[in-house]
C-alpha cells in the first residue's frame, strides 16, 4: 500500500451508504439574513489563505470572513439561510475566532447554545503567523439536530468576554457547516465528501477521525478489550520484572501524556471513552503540583485549588471507568514556599517562582526539601475523592507515581553551577559539607585518603582532607567515560564523588518511598526518566534508580528549527533505521535485570518525515521484543481533541501517524503478537562501578562491556 499524504479527512475509500448523505457548507463572508459585524479593518486583515475558501499552499487566493471588533463592550449578531435536503439528524460544526471569544448560536430561533470556546476550540490556527495576538480560528461543534428538510437559520452573537470586562469585544465567522455524514470531524478547511461509506467490515477503508464521534462502534473501537474499570483487579505492582495485578494477571501500559485537563465534566468523559476507543489502557497525568497549585494555608498544609482538585477527581474517575490507569507526574518541579520546613537560608537564593521557589536539581540532596514534597503528596494520597468515594492511597486505578520529572543530581543543572560555585554558593557549600561527612564515614584519616586518591596533581588536588569541608567538586561534563576530563589521573577522586553522589541521591528516593508506603500507597513507585550530564555518570544514575519499582527513560528524536512548533528552518529527518540503537532503542539499553522498564516521554517529532515509524519501533520493538513494560506517548495535547498540528506544535499525539496506529498496536501488544527475545548480551557491572570507568582501574577485567563480562570498578 502506498503512503498518500494524511489528514484527518482522509484515509477513506468511499463505498455504497444505506442512506443519502450531505453536506451544507456555507461561507460566513456574507451574512444573507441579518448582520451588525462591522468587519473592523486591524482584526479583518489576516492571512486570508488560513481561512475558507483559501489556500495555504497558494498565497494568491485568499479566503474570507465575517469578522467583528470594537474597543468596548458590546454585541454584534449575524445570521445565515441555508436549506437541506434531507430530513433527520444534523451536526453543526463553525469555524470561528477563537482566542477569549465569547460567542453563542442559535438554530432556527431556538436554544441559546453557548460555544465554550475556551474549552472546546479544536484545530486552533493563529491567523497571523508569524506574529501573535488575538486573532486565531478554530473550529468548534455546535451541536446536533434533528432537522426537517428545507430552510433553516443560523445566527451566532458576540459578547465580550470575561477575560476582558471592560472590553474588547471580538470575533468572526468563516464557514459552517451542516451535515448528516457519519463520524464527519473538520480539518482544515476540507469540506465533508457526501458519497458515503461504511464501517462495517475489518477490510474496508474508512476514515481516520480524531474526534468525538469518531471510531466509536468501528473497526478501530477497541474498547471493548479494556477490563472496566481500571483497578477491578487491584491496584498494580511490580514482581520481578513485570507489573502485575493482585491476583498475579501481567499488564502492560501503552500510554499517553496528558498535560491539562478539559475544562468541562462531559470533556473529561468524551476524553476518558476517546482513549479507551484507540487502545490506550493509561494516561501520565503531568505535572499535578502545577495544576493544583503550589500555595500554602497558615498551617504550612499544602492548599490545593478547589475547582482544580475537582476537575482531577472526576478526570481519575472518569478514566478508570473506561479502563484507564494513572501515573501521577506530581513535581516538574517541586515549588517550595515559607512554612514547608524548608531552609529558608538555602531557599533564599533559589529561582523565585510564583512566590515560591524552585528546587530544580537541588532537590535530589536536600532532605528538607524531599521532606517538603512527601508532605505535599502525604496530603494528596488522603484527599477522599467524591467521585470514587475512596482517598488516592486507596485508589486501585492510581498505578504508578514518579517522584520528581526530568531531574537528577547527576545532570548539567545542578552539578555545573554547583561545582562552579558562583551562581548558588550555599549550596555548593552545603555539598562540599556532605561530600566531606562521606568521605569521613570511607577513609580514617588524611593519609588513608591520599593512598587512595593518589598524590597530590596525580590523584588528588592540593587541600584535599577530611577537615576541608570546602574541597572541588567536578561538574557533570568532567565525569567522562575514561575519567575526569579536566585530569584524566584523578580517577578515584571521580569515582569517589560519583559514588557518593550516587549514594546520597539513592537515600532521597528511598526517604520519599518510605513516605509513600507509610501515607498507604502500595503501588509503583519510579524516579525520574532523567539522565547524567557525563557519560562517566550513567551507571551511577541508573544505580539510583534501581532502588525503587521500575527504570524510566525519555526520548525524543526528530524535530527542527522550531522545537517546541514547527517553524520555518532545518529539518531533522531522523530514522530508527538511520540511527540502529540510538534515541528511544538506546535508551532501553539502561534496561536492568528484574526490574521493569518504562518510557514515560517518547516523541518522533514534526516535522520529522519518518513519523510514522515511532509508534511502531515503541510497541514492537519496546513493548514486544524487548519486553518493555509501559510506554506514554508525548503529547495527547493541550486541549486532547487536537488534531492536525494546531497552533503548529510539534507535539502531537492525535495524528494518523501516531494515534492512527494505536487500535492496531495496542491490540499486538495485549495479545502478544511480538513475544520477548532472549537476552543475548547483558552488562554486569560491579557495586563499586560508580564512575562507569573504562577497565584501566582493573586491567584484568577487560575493556568495556562484553556478554558475559562481570566488571569490578570498585576503587
Amino acid at each position: 500500500m502506498s503512503l498518500l499524504p494524511l489528514s484527518l479527512a482522509a484515509l477513506t475509500l468511499l463505498v455504497p451508504h444505506a442512506h443519502a448523505t450531505e453536506a451544507v457548507w456555507v461561507e460566513g463572508e456574507d451574512p444573507t439574513l441579518s448582520n451588525t459585524f462591522n468587519q473592523h479593518n486591524w482584526y479583518s486583515a489576516v492571512r486570508g489563505e488560513l481561512l475558507s475558501p483559501g489556500s495555504p499552499d497558494d498565497l494568491s487566493r485568499p479566503g474570507g470572513w465575517r469578522a467583528h471588533f470594537t474597543n468596548e463592550v458590546g454585541t454584534a449578531q449575524a445570521s445565515w439561510l441555508f436549506t437541506t435536503a434531507e430530513a433527520g439528524a444534523h451536526t453543526v460544526w463553525a469555524r470561528v475566532g477563537a482566542y477569549r471569544v465569547n460567542m453563542t448560536a442559535q438554530l432556527d430561533g431556538g436554544d441559546v447554545i453557548d460555544l465554550a470556546l475556551d474549552h472546546q476550540a479544536r484545530e486552533r490556527v493563529n491567523l497571523v503567523e508569524p506574529t501573535l495576538d488575538v486573532r486565531f480560528l478554530a473550529w468548534v461543534k455546535v451541536g446536533t439536530f434533528d432537522l426537517d428538510a428545507g430552510s433553516h437559520t443560523l445566527a451566532f452573537t458576540l459578547n465580550n468576554h470575561p477575560a476582558w470586562p471592560t472590553g474588547p469585544t471580538y470575533g468572526g465567522v468563516d464557514a459552517f457547516v451542516v451535515t448528516n455524514v457519519p463520524h464527519w470531524a473538520p480539518t482544515g478547511a476540507l469540506k465533508p465528501d457526501t458519497d458515503g461509506f461504511d464501517e462495517g467490515s475489518a477490510d474496508a477503508w474508512f476514515p481516520f477521525l480524531a474526534n468525538d464521534g469518531g471510531g466509536e462502534g468501528s473497526v478501530m473501537d477497541v474498547s471493548g478489550a479494556l477490563p472496566k474499570p481500571a483497578g477491578a483487579g487491584g491496584r498494580p505492582r511490580r514482581e520481578g520484572d513485570a507489573f502485575v495485578l493482585a491476583d498475579g494477571t501481567p499488564l502492560r501500559f501503552w500510554g499517553v501524556n496528558v498535560g491539562s485537563l478539559p475544562g468541562t465534566a462531559a470533556l473529561r468523559e468524551e476524553q476518558a471513552r476517546f482513549y479507551a476507543r484507540n487502545g490506550i489502557n493509561a494516561v501520565r497525568l503531568h505535572s499535578v503540583q502545577s495544576w493544583l497549585g503550589a500555595a500554602r494555608d497558615a498551617s504550612g498544609a499544602p492548599a490545593f485549588d478547589a475547582d482544580r482538585l475537582d476537575a482531577l477527581d472526576h478526570c481519575i474517575a472518569a478514566l478508570a471507568a473506561e479502563g484507564l490507569y494513572v501515573d501521577l507526574s506530581v513535581f516538574y518541579s517541586f515549588t517550595s514556599f515559607p512554612g514547608d520546613g524548608t531552609d529558608a537560608n538555602l531557599d533564599a537564593e533559589l529561582p523565585a517562582v510564583g512566590g515560591g521557589r524552585n528546587t530544580t536539581g537541588v532537590a535530589t540532596f536536600r532532605t528538607d526539601i524531599q521532606d517538603a514534597e512527601s508532605r505535599w503528596l502525604t496530603a494528596l494520597l488522603a484527599h477522599r475523592n467524591p467521585y470514587t468515594g475512596r482517598t488516592y492511597a486507596e485508589e486501585p486505578s492510581l498505578a504508578l507515581i514518579e517522584l520528581r520529572n526530568e531531574d537528577s543530581i547527576f545532570w548539567h543543572a545542578p552539578l555545573n553551577t554547583l561545582a562552579a560555585g558562583t551562581d548558588l554558593p550555599r549550596h555548593t557549600a552545603l555539598l562540599q559539607r556532605e561530600w566531606a561527612a562521606w568521605l569521613r564515614t570511607r577513609y580514617a584519616s588524611d593519609a588513608e585518603l591520599l593512598a587512595a586518591w593518589g598524590p597530590t596533581w596525580g590523584g588528588s588536588r592540593p587541600g584535599d582532607s577530611l577537615t576541608n569541608e570546602a574541597m572541588d567538586l567536578y561538574a557533570a561534563w568532567e565525569l567522562g567515560p575514561d575519567g575526569p576530563t579536566t585530569n584524566p589521573v584523578e580517577l578515584r577522586r571521580a569515582g569517589d564523588w560519583v559514588r557518593f553522589l550516587a549514594e546520597t541521591q539513592a537515600a532521597g528516593y528511598q526517604r520519599r518511598e518510605a513516605a509513600l508506603r507509610t501515607a498507604g500507597f502500595d503501588g509503583i513507585v519510579v524516579s525520574t526518566g532523567w539522565m547524567a550530564g557525563g557519560d562517566g555518570a550513567d551507571l551511577a544514575n541508573l544505580w539510583t534508580d534501581a532502588t525503587l519499582d521500575a527504570i524510566d527513560r525519555h526520548a525524543y528524536v526528530g524535530g527542527g528549527a522550531g522545537v517546541w512548533r514547527v517553524t520555518t528552518g532545518a529539518v531533522d529527518p531522523w530514522s530508527h533505521f538511520d540511527h540502529p540503537g540510538e534515541g528511544p532503542l538506546g535508551e532501553g539499553l539502561f534496561q536492568v535485570a528484574d526490574l521493569p522498564f518504562v518510557m514515560t516521554e517518547w516523541g518522533q517529532v514534526t516535522p520529522d518525515p519518518w513519523k510514522l515509524e515511532g509508534a511502531s519501533v515503541q510497541a514492537l520493538y519496546g513493548m514486544g521484543l524487548q519486553g518493555w513494560d509501559a510506554t506514554f506517548h508525548f503529547t495527547a495535547s493541550s486541549p486532547w481533541w487536537r488534531t492536525g498540528w494546531p497552533d503548529l506544535y510539534s507535539y502531537v499525539t492525535e495524528t494518523p501517524h501516531v494515534l492512527g496506529l494505536f487500535p492496531a498496536l495496542s491490540t499486538a501488544i495485549r495479545e502478544g503478537h511480538v513475544q520477548e527475545g532472549s537476552v543475548v548480551a547483558s552488562r554486569h557491572v560491579g557495586e563499586g562501578a560508580w564512575a562507569g570507568l573504562d577497565a584501566r582501574l582493573h586491567p584484568g577485567a577487560g575493556n568495556g562491556f562484553d556478554g558475559g563480562d562481570s566488571l569490578d570498578l570498585d576503587p
